[in-house]
């Protein structure tokens, strides 16, 4: 206050302003309250909120989260958490994947991507190796895809362990052999699959198997089995073949293939026997996210994608 006239002044605190205006960005964009809401919580316009919001995402460090792809941590995991590794991607409407890498405790990178592949699954994997340093990894928890499974052992080595993903086994065998499987071969193979989830010891380990390679004896001759098909021929003009049980064979290979990556768990207790940590805690709520923001354009998606892996790390 002037002691002469009495006026009072007061100090702007730009700074102030902006954590204020931040907060409310966050809250709306990683939250679950509309603009609408928050306009009202706040006691502002909601086009007050909308320019403050639009001068955000313009910013210089919006626009530097936009321009990289990448996302890393920058401590080392530790302790048990950092002997495993959880690896999955989500695929966005906008015809992007986000591929996500955590421990067992919260996201250690991401990278966005156009496509899952093993050359992408190797640059990222590459990176988390120069970034972070993940050579105390012992298991890698992953879905099963082909490229995944092959970066994972040119990149990391064959002393990783992997670990299949025992839900999405049960996913895909489902998708062959339906609910109610119709041949009985079908429906012994569907019990022996759900019984996966109930294997904690390596005695029950033992009993599963002998089970399933009693399975095949016993249905060997019957995935075998071959029909004409009625109406194709090859250009010789000879009946062309087919195997009768094409979707039972499909599930049987799934199991056959993944076999030797089902039961790494029962070797490093507190291991995760599924990738639940990515797709229930992290994926779920980036598609929820993206899809109450969906009028965002990609590259602002795309910072959206970034704050919401970087408050989970």
């Amino acid at each position: 206050m002037c002691l002469r006239c009495f006026k009072t002044f007061t100090h702007s605190r730009p700074d102030v302003k902006l954590r204020y205006q931040q907060k409310l960005f966050l809250t709306w964009l990683l939250g679950n309250n509309s603009l609408i809401e928050i306009a009202k919580k706040s006691g502002k316009h909601e086009r007050t909120l909308r320019r403050w919001f639009k001068k955000i995402l313009e910013d210089k460090d919006s626009l530097l989260l936009c321009s990289s792809s990448s996302l890393f941590i920058q401590e080392q995991p530790i302790g048990l958490a950092g002997h495993t590794l959880i690896l999955d991607a989500t695929y966005l409407k906008t015809k992007a994947v986000v591929l996500i890498a955590r421990d067992l405790n919260k996201v250690i990178g991401c990278k966005i991507d156009q496509r899952e592949n093993y050359q992408t699954w190797s640059l990222f994997l590459n990176e988390l190796k120069d970034k972070i340093g993940i050579s105390s990894i012992k298991i890698v928890v992953i879905d099963g895809k082909k490229g995944l499974i092959q970066a994972v052992k040119d990149v990391l080595g064959e002393r990783v362990r992997i670990q299949r993903c025992l839900f999405h086994i049960h996913l895909l065998s489902r998708v062959y052999l339906t609910s109610h499987p119709k041949t009985q071969a079908g429906y012994q193979l569907k019990r022996l699959i759900h019984q996966l989830f109930k294997i904690k010891t390596k005695a029950s380990m033992s009993r599963w198997l002998i089970s399933f390679f009693s399975w095949l004896v016993r249905y060997t001759d019957f995935l075998q089995e071959k029909t004409y098909h009625p109406i194709k021929r090859t250009i010789t003009g000879k009946k062309v073949w087919y195997y009768k049980h094409k979707k039972l064979r499909s599930a049987f290979n799934l199991i056959k293939h993944a076999l030797p990556y089902l039961f790494t768990f029962l070797d490093y207790p507190g291991t995760p026997k599924t990738t639940n940590h990515l797709e229930g805690g992290v994926n779920a709520r980036l598609k929820e996210l993206i899809y109450r923001h969906r009028g965002l354009a990609f590259e602002k998606q795309k910072i959206l994608i970034r704050l919401f892996l970087q408050s989970r790390m």
